[in-house]
């Protein structure tokens, strides 16, 4: 999606979100600014001619380079709404990070890890790049901490490749071998899907990786479906739940289309943040209240108080749906 649609999806969905607690009563005075591209002059002159500390909160803007600027005018907790990875450079403590970092994703994997494999074999499969191999190891370290999951394997490949025969020395009949893909590299993504998909009769192995980026697109979803492909998610579109049907069918209503993953996400961050405030606490009291869910975004600010932890762990079911296990 270009950058204006994002902006322009966002904010239909913070639209609706101002709109649903105003018709709950909730007084709500808002104002709208358009910064421009990163080449006008619209951020820095809004800066200079509006008291933006008079707001009790400011969501964005997207650019990330305009959040840190404005962190350091401002004492108002800025709320940044999409992901970037230069949000690792963010230490301002008045910015609020709405989407977790990659690392805690991998965090998150392992404690699944370690709390659901009761017995068994993990593979991590990593790329030839130095970064790649540091998370496998990592991550390999943080499963072996504190479990009995005695056989923890980082493999690699030789020459850009990773032959099956290696896969089939690791991987133990009759057991869990849970294979973790820590590499988004097509060639490596497809070579372990392809080896995987075709394995001797009694050994079987199961699918995860902490972040699930394009390259996933171009897998075949009945392969990924086969290996119970399980991932960390940012967010979980539960069409059967309620705030999901009522959500949908308000913004149908309003603006003739179903809302995209952005405009979902507008509401969801926009909803979740005015809740906090109209509940007359300072923002960061009610982060350490506990965790609250959206339409299809968890918000766990308990840890840090600055980035939200809410993360959700997915599985693909054999008939192409999709389970939430966490």
């Amino acid at each position: 999606a270009t950058l204006v649609n994002i902006a322009t999806d966002f904010y239909l969905g913070a639209e609706l979100a101002v709109d649903s607690l105003r018709s709950r009563g909730v007084a709500i005075e808002l104002n709208v600014y358009d910064t421009g591209n990163r080449r006008s002059s619209k951020f820095n002159s809004i800066l200079a001619q509006e008291n933006l500390n008079k707001n009790d909160v400011i969501i964005g803007p997207i650019y990330s380079e305009e959040v840190k600027t404005l962190s350091f005018n401002v004492r108002t907790p800025i709320v940044y709404p999409v992901y970037s990875a230069d949000q690792a450079n963010f230490f301002a403590s008045n910015i609020i990070k709405t989407s977790p970092d990659k690392e805690v994703f991998r965090d998150e994997l392992a404690s699944y890890i370690k709390e659901n494999l009761i017995a068994g074999n993990v593979i991590i499969v990593s790329d030839e790049r130095a970064s790649s191999i540091l998370t496998s190891n990592t991550m390999k370290a943080s499963i072996e901490s504190g479990t009995f999951i005695e056989n923890v394997n980082v493999l690699s490949p030789i020459e850009g490749f990773i032959e099956k025969s290696r896969f089939l020395e690791l991987l133990q009949p009759n057991t869990n071998n849970w294979v973790v893909i820590a590499t988004d590299k097509n060639i490596v993504v497809s070579d372990v899907i392809n080896s995987l998909i075709s394995l001797p009769e009694e050994t079987t192995a199961k699918v995860f990786t902490f972040d699930k980026g394009r390259v996933y697109d171009k897998v075949d979803n009945r392969k990924l479906a086969k290996l119970g492909f399980t991932y960390v998610s940012g967010d979980f579109d539960d069409t059967t739940s309620l705030a999901s049907r009522v959500f949908n069918k308000q913004f149908l209503r309003k603006n003739n289309t179903l809302p995209s993953y952005y405009a979902t996400k507008g509401f969801d961050i926009t909803f979740d943040i005015l809740m906090r405030l109209a509940s007359g606490k300072k923002l960061k009291k009610t982060f350490n209240e506990g965790v609250s869910q959206r339409v299809d975004t968890r918000f766990d600010y308990r840890d840090s108080n600055t980035e939200n932890r809410g993360l959700f762990i997915v599985q693909y079911n054999p008939d192409l749906t999709l389970t939430r296990l966490k």
